[in-house]
């Protein structure tokens, strides 16, 4: 198996994991407030898992971005809303940061 495999595997399974252990203490103690609390940590942990899996597999670029992106996003360059993104998180390229730490998906 591959790096790539082992990754996926383990985050996929860790994914249902998480969800699935947060639902089983839901619907057995749904008035304890600790199992709300504990559930609540597993979904946000599954939130980390799902992060990682949409790092490996990115979804595929959209055909149609409407004009009005642009309005939404006023801080992201141009080339981002104009032209296909570039793989450069794949690549290893940085790219420029935005204030706060923002990065443009592009």
């Amino acid at each position: 198996m591959t790096l790539y495999q082992v990754t996926f595997t383990v985050n996929f399974v860790a994914l249902i994991a998480s969800l699935w252990l947060g639902m089983y203490l839901v619907t057995r103690n749904p008035r304890v407030p600790t199992a709300w609390l504990t559930a609540l940590t597993l979904w946000s942990l599954s939130g980390l898992f799902i992060n990682v899996l949409l790092a490996l597999n990115p979804p595929p670029v959209p055909a149609f971005r409407p004009a009005s992106l642009r309005f939404l996003f006023p801080f992201w360059p141009q080339e981002c809303l104009n032209k296909e993104p570039t793989p450069g998180y794949k690549a290893g390229q940085s790219r420029r940061p935005l204030p706060f730490g923002i990065t443009p998906p592009c």
